[in-house]
């Protein structure tokens, strides 16, 4: 009796206090608090073993897991797994608080022979989740748990694989291997913790993956790469967690693969059957939660892409989610990007040219300008190019959008006919500013982009990027330099049709403009270029997105709009070799 309660206090000891290390439960106690394995004390069971609900004298309860003979590994295996076990210690993560390891001596008759049988006991118990496993609240978007019981659930995984990963005590990585919905168990606060390390898996700090011997797991939560060629690495718990976010967001756990215009195509109905759910008074939230359910969405795609190169760690899952938290839209707030969708801005997002813009005063003529936004970085870029103050009207095309990693987009400036009259130095005070934030994705940005979204943003998470605004003035009809070389190459006096080359129209299309500049055409352009320095040569009707020129020319130029595009003499001489 006094064993009995001796255990009793040490168990209760162990579920009051966190920091108790995991006690010995005999056999015989572990029978009683389950009433001798009863079925009706069962949870669950699966390929290991079978869980049992203990009820402890004073009606605190527990889960003991009576692990199948044919799972029992020898002893030093055994203990290795209980030593880890102990080192596991997280919120999101079932406590382990007690053992059973004994051998029954079982006489029995085999093969016409009496003869006494070793049975060995192995069983484990943790401490008893009220609420159940996840798979029983996320059977479809439209009932059961809400968005931010879903979210919380997310993040708490996440937390808890990323312990797993990379925190705990044991030397090297963790990988369970069998992330499941039904291994995601809720206390009664509704937090998530991860169960089950029947399969787990350690690996040394020097050791990213291995081969496994023989299949385990659970089908539909596999990776690929694990079921067609056995490699066992962190990607695979990645993959595994990728379909339980799109489960947990969806009802059901396939997901997209292939293309981004699939992938949009799988979103939007998501996203739209969220919308019309939290339309209703309770939600106040709508918008927040919309973008949050998008960048959660998408976490999932990436995380069950086929090649596991292309999957995020866990350790990016969960700085993603971190920033989105740490400026986070309030309710009634304009919409803005999360810190789930914004990057860590890099020392210069966009490379922004020219800053300086010059519009002619010739009156009663619009008067465009072209800006080229480069991004340098691996990220997506997220921008708003908006008049800071102006005397004059313009036109901007367009006036946000989003960049590639690695690309160039084009602005288009247009000043209206009726602009003001310019001072004696030519100076306009009109002024531009470009703000441009680093996002993760290309579904991570609300839509329409505008300038609000960077209000109350982190200083250093936008770049700002201010341009001025100057007139050139009207040029009069002057003799050029290219007036002076006939076709022949000689100078010539009174020749009068190759004056006043201000512009130069181009073919639609490289061929065209190959023949523009071929032979002696080309030496006359190149002088012309020499002549008119700084200036710039307009080619016009040219159609933004068509690859101009030869096979030198380096620019592809993207849009949909059909205007003017501005090419600076210098480049033209650097792509023609003049």
């Amino acid at each position: 009796m006094d064993d009995v309660f001796s255990v009793h206090v040490n168990l209760e000891t162990v579920l009051q206090d966190p920091n108790e290390e995991p006690c010995i439960i005999p056999l015989q106690y572990l029978r009683d608090i389950t009433n001798n394995f009863s079925g009706d004390q069962e949870l669950g069971r699966g390929g290991f073993g079978v869980v049992y609900k203990g009820v402890l004298p004073n009606g605190k309860m527990v889960a003991v897991k009576n692990l199948l003979s044919i799972s029992l590994c020898h002893e030093r295996e055994f203990k290795n797994e209980v030593d880890n076990l102990m080192k596991v210690r997280h919120k999101n993560i079932v406590r382990f608080v007690g053992y059973c390891c004994e051998t029954q001596h079982k006489y029995t008759t085999y093969n016409g022979i009496n003869v006494f049988v070793d049975m060995p006991k192995r069983l484990l118990c943790f401490e008893y989740m009220t609420n159940g496993s996840l798979d029983k609240y996320i059977s479809e978007e439209s009932c059961g748990l809400d968005w931010n019981e879903r979210y919380k659930v997310i993040k708490g995984i996440c937390c808890g694989l990323h312990y797993l990963h990379n925190e705990c005590e044991i030397n090297g990585s963790v990988i369970h291997l069998d992330l499941k919905p039904e291994n995601i168990l809720l206390d009664d606060n509704m937090m998530p913790k991860i169960a089950d390390f029947g399969l787990a898996r350690h690996f040394s700090d020097k050791k990213t993956q291995t081969c496994a011997t023989s299949l385990v797991g659970s089908k539909g939560y596999m990776a690929p790469e694990y079921i067609w060629e056995s490699i066992i690495s962190p990607m695979a718990d990645i993959y595994s967690l990728g379909v339980i976010i799109i489960e947990i967001i969806t009802g059901h756990k396939y997901g997209p693969s292939g293309t981004e215009t699939f992938c949009r195509d799988f979103v939007e109905p998501v996203l739209q059957n969220w919308k019309k759910r939290e339309a209703a008074p309770k939600y106040a939230s709508l918008e927040t939660d919309y973008q949050q359910i998008e960048i959660c969405l998408e976490i999932g795609i990436t995380c069950t892409d086929f090649d596991r190169r292309k999957r995020l760690t866990i350790n990016k899952i969960i700085e993603i989610l971190n920033t989105w938290e740490s400026t986070h839209c309030y309710v009634g707030e304009e919409s803005r990007p999360h810190a789930s969708q914004v990057a860590h801005k890099p020392k210069e997002l966009l490379e922004i040219t020219p800053l300086e813009l010059y519009f002619s005063l010739e009156r009663n003529k619009r008067v465009p300008c072209i800006v080229k936004l480069t991004n340098k970085t691996d990220n997506y870029a997220a921008f708003y190019f908006g008049v800071t103050k102006a005397k004059n009207n313009y036109l901007i095309e367009p006036t946000s959008g989003l960049l590639l990693p690695l690309s160039t987009s084009f602005v288009r400036v247009t000043m209206e006919e009726d602009h003001e009259a310019a001072s004696w130095d030519l100076l306009c005070g009109d002024e531009f500013l470009v703000q441009s934030i680093a996002v993760w994705g290309y579904t991570a940005i609300p839509k329409p982009i505008t300038a609000d979204m960077f209000d109350g943003m982190r200083i250093d998470m936008v770049q700002k990027v201010r341009l001025t605004v100057g007139y050139t003035p009207i040029q009069t009809p002057s003799r050029s330099l290219l007036s002076d070389y006939p076709s022949s190459g000689a100078p010539s006096e009174g020749n009068s049709q190759d004056q006043e080359m201000d512009y130069i129209e181009a073919p639609q299309g490289a061929e065209g403009i190959s023949q523009t500049l071929t032979g002696t055409e080309s030496a006359r352009f190149g002088i012309c270029l020499d002549d008119m320095a700084e200036s710039e040569i307009i080619w016009e009707e040219v159609a933004i997105g068509e690859r101009l020129g030869l096979d030198s020319f380096g620019e592809v130029f993207r849009g949909e709009w059909h205007g003017l595009v501005h090419i600076s003499a210098d480049h033209l001489k650097r792509i023609y070799k003049l």
